[in-house]
């Protein structure tokens, strides 16, 4: 069993165990045979298949696990495990997904933003470590312009990824071993932008995820331009260590279009899981950043169940727990938005 740093590893490189029943959902117990991954993966439909009304729907295990669909919970569960049954019906509801979509927020950070004054929303939450911006221009001590000076004037992620006002088609693509399935890549390449994750490859793998990289979202283990063909960094930085470590990488490369998340941004993706405690996954980070820059169907490549390999690209532990996962991110009501909501309201594509 992994301790729950590693379990955290995992979790944010974008490897997570889902259950292939509610019970196994419910009761914490899912093995490697049950593992999907999203990047950060997210739980998809045919893994826990949904009704219209929100409630889970197929096996006779869901009725014996979960009772009876808008029921009261059964008394003999364990309050996680009711935590977990409500979140299998968690909806935000056409309207309020519509309303997340056209809310203008700004993606990655620039010099104009860093003269904001006052606090960051979801600052000083599981989400965001800093609780105003004044503390994020002071994560180098005796330097409150060592940020700024790195940042780009204005947000030009879209000049220089995309069009200039999009990123026009856009394909996400994860990291589920269920890609070696497919020989999805030359689909994958006809988009106009592609949004990859931390440090999966395309060498070596060229005909099951393409060879275009576009942009690429990556956490505090995983920075730096991994193949030549990266055009864009995104990174997440939510305490003063992440702020220096891409303010070090970005002196080095500062012809490169690098960026961090503005904290603001993550607050929103936050909206979106309507403030669970747990901080929501970088995968859904990804699919809202296309949501708002792409021409819709935004199309989601990756995302899919595999039963023999976690990553496309690499092995890790046989045994992730279920109950590991669930204290990094809140996968079932991402998979909720991602793979019911926005799909049915063809905001998104997914191949399988």
């Amino acid at each position: 069993m992994l301790r729950r740093g590693d379990a955290g590893r995992a979790c944010c490189e974008g490897a997570l165990p889902v259950p292939a029943t509610s019970e196994q959902l419910l009761r914490g117990s899912a093995s490697s045979s049950t593992i999907l991954n999203s990047n950060a993966a997210l739980p998809v439909a045919a893994a826990l298949p949904m009704t219209t009304a929100g409630s889970v729907a197929g096996a006779a295990d869901a009725s014996a696990a979960a009772g009876t669909p808008g029921a009261a919970p059964p008394e003999n569960l364990r309050p996680s495990e009711k935590k977990k049954l409500a979140a299998m019906s968690f909806r935000l509801g056409a309207e309020k997904v519509q309303e997340l979509i056209d809310k203008e927020v700004d993606v990655v950070l620039s010099q104009l933003l860093m003269e904001m004054r006052g606090s960051i929303t979801c600052g000083g939450k599981p989400i965001m470590g800093f609780r105003e911006y004044d503390e994020l221009r002071g994560a180098v001590e005796g330097n409150p312009d060592a940020l700024t000076s790195v940042l780009p004037e204005m947000n030009d992620l879209l000049s220089r990824a995309g069009s200039g006002d999009s990123l026009g088609k856009c394909a996400v693509v994860g990291n589920s071993g269920a890609l070696l399935d497919k020989n999805y890549g030359e689909a994958i390449d006809a988009h106009d932008t592609v949004i990859r994750f931390n440090a999966a490859p395309t060498k070596g793998y060229e005909a099951h995820v393409g060879t275009k990289t576009t942009i690429r979202i990556q956490n505090v283990d995983h920075l730096g331009f991994r193949e030549k063909q990266d055009v864009a960094l995104i990174f997440s930085a939510r305490n003063e260590k992440d702020v220096k470590k891409f303010i070090s990488h970005r002196r080095k490369y500062m012809a490169r279009a690098q960026y961090m998340f503005n904290p603001e941004f993550w607050c929103h993706i936050w909206d979106w899981v309507a403030h669970r405690k747990l901080k929501p996954s970088s995968g859904m980070a990804g699919v809202v950043l296309a949501l708002k820059n792409c021409r819709p169907p935004v199309s989601l490549f990756g995302f899919s169940h595999n039963s023999t390999k976690f990553h496309y690209f690499d092995t890790l532990p046989e045994k992730v727990t279920t109950e590991e996962v669930y204290w990094y991110h809140p996968l079932v009501e991402e998979s909720a938005i991602i793979h019911s909501e926005l799909q049915a309201l063809n905001f998104t594509f997914r191949f399988d």
